[in-house]
């Protein structure tokens, strides 16, 4: 059984567009074939319900990169789901902690240390779209958030980056990089609810389980580092990120949805397991 789980930003989605469109002959080809499309987003729950009907999936999604896992109804009667807390018509996995701590600590580190950092929290809308160019809409969605605070470094602080991430990391806290922003959270990751996930869904079918991750991103690397056929797309401006970890990932010549579309066709054909084994794919 295939599995897909996709970064959506940069990597489904194009960086400044938002559209999927050159991703659409490999989407047509997945829905053709049934396979579980799970989308692993730094995104909220609200703005990832859209994007999920916009795709017209039925499968889980994975928000605020790892920090819960939303399994919608049309999938709790087929998964074997225990011990999970409701939301409407969802059903969901905690992984994270919550966003109000997180401000507590973002400011208690940015006082004693004296980093030149600035929180989603303090932003407004007008400056949350212009950073992200999202629509006011879906700018109101993105600052929704329950288990992550992004964060920008001032231009003037840029070489501090690893010591401010290891301040919070020694607090028991992650940090990541996404395209856009620094995200402070829990002790979670795309990973490790991409790993949960491929545990219920493993419980549930007799087939073996055979997975691809697809990003674009240095938080993408825990979902990638933890599946089958880990696919890395370029980035927006052609870049690769600069990883050891990711230099035996199958890599497109394709930028994000175009890269996107690449990759899963060639996870669909089969070449994946070859190729990965042999060392990755530089294409």
């Amino acid at each position: 059984m295939k599995i897909i789980f996709t970064d959506l930003d940069g990597s489904l989605l194009d960086h400044n567009s938002y559209s999927f469109d050159p991703a659409l002959e490999a989407l047509k080809r997945v829905k053709e074939l049934g396979i579980p499309l799970i989308l692993c987003s730094s995104k909220t729950f609200a703005e990832m319900e859209i994007y999920s009907k916009k795709l017209q999936l039925k499968e889980p999604f994975i928000v605020e990169n790892g920090s819960a896992v939303y399994f919608p109804a049309s999938v709790t009667d087929v998964l074997k789901l225990h011990g999970l807390k409701k939301d409407g018509d969802y059903r969901y996995m905690e992984l994270g902690v919550d966003r109000v701590r997180l401000i507590k600590v973002f400011n208690t580190i940015r006082r004693k240390k004296g980093f030149k950092i600035r929180s989603f929290s303090e932003m407004g809308l007008t400056q949350i779209m212009e950073m992200t160019s999202l629509p006011k809409n879906e700018a109101v969605l993105a600052m929704k958030r329950k288990y992550t605070e992004p964060f920008i470094i001032s231009e003037a602080d840029s070489a501090r980056a690893c010591e401010i991430i290891d301040e919070f990391g020694s607090s028991g806290f992650n940090v990541v990089s996404g395209g856009r922003f620094f995200h402070l959270m829990g002790k979670t990751d795309k990973g490790a609810a991409v790993k949960k996930t491929i545990e219920i869904y493993s419980s549930s079918y007799s087939d073996k389980i055979h997975s691809i991750g697809i990003g674009d991103s240095e938080n993408d690397l825990p979902m990638l580092s933890v599946v089958d056929f880990p696919a890395l797309v370029r980035k927006w401006d052609g870049s690769r990120i600069k990883s050891k970890a990711a230099e035996e990932f199958y890599r497109t010549d394709g930028i994000g949805p175009a890269g996107w579309n690449e990759a899963v066709l060639d996870f669909l054909q089969g070449k994946s397991d070859n190729d990965i084994q042999s060392g990755g794919v530089s294409k």
